[in-house]
């Protein structure tokens, strides 16, 4: 991209004097992160790592590795450290497609708890499995390509930073209408669920309107974060 332009260096130039803002919140996170890690950390050990593999289990560490390398791919961005322009491309197409993978990996979740919630119904697991990978086969299509175009390389006499500032993650509009799609089916059926629940009157009822109402507000937290990561 041409920085010579007075535009661009200013828009550069605002972009960097809001890095610090950025900075404290992901301090913030990545302390929160490992703070509530090393809490779970012996249940953890005890629950997953000491018995047998299985899907539910095998996506959760899955997950939580991602969300390392993540974390990792954001360092040398957050903490100002000047990367070689080179490396700016790479850094953003490990970054965006991380964060593809821990979406998918998300809402497989969801669509296994939906699957439980409705009596391994294939009827409820075969369609949100196919939103969730047509979503990520689009997304992973459209993100993983030449994006220098989009990528800047700070210049620290012009700005007061120095390194890459990766765009916010980015996704075009068909898997973002099937991403959205998958999130309005999963809320309705768990909703649909909780409301036939909690008509019960009975001890079993109470069980489960808990589970139902645990999977609602897992849907409304993870939405709330899908929208945050577009924003």
């Amino acid at each position: 991209m041409n920085l010579g332009s007075d535009q661009n260096i200013e828009h550069l130039t605002s972009a960097a004097l809001h890095l610090e803002v950025s900075h404290l919140a992901f301090v913030a996170s990545l302390t929160w992160f490992v703070w509530d890690w090393l809490l779970t950390l012996s249940c953890e050990i005890d629950v997953i790592w000491r018995r047998r593999i299985t899907l539910g289990s095998f996506l959760y560490l899955v997950n939580a590795l991602v969300c390392i390398a993540s974390i990792g791919i954001r360092v040398p961005v957050h903490f100002d450290i000047n990367t070689p322009i080179n490396l700016c491309p790479v850094l953003f197409e490990i970054a965006t497609v991380l964060q593809s993978v821990q979406i998918s990996i998300l809402q497989c979740v969801l669509a296994l708890r939906t699957y439980a919630v409705y009596s391994c119904s294939k009827l409820v697991l075969v369609p949100l499995l196919a939103l969730n990978a047509t979503s990520f086969a689009l997304s992973m299509g459209k993100n993983v390509r030449p994006i220098a175009r989009v990528i800047y390389q700070v210049n620290s006499l012009s700005v007061p930073y120095n390194g890459c500032i990766l765009p916010p993650y980015y996704r075009d509009w068909p898997p973002c209408v099937l991403l959205l799609a998958f999130e309005l089916a999963v809320g309705v059926l768990m909703l649909a669920r909780l409301v036939k629940t909690a008509t019960r009157c009975c001890s079993l009822a109470r069980v489960e309107y808990i589970v139902y109402r645990d999977g609602l507000i897992e849907f409304f937290g993870l939405y709330t974060t899908l929208v945050i990561i577009w924003s």
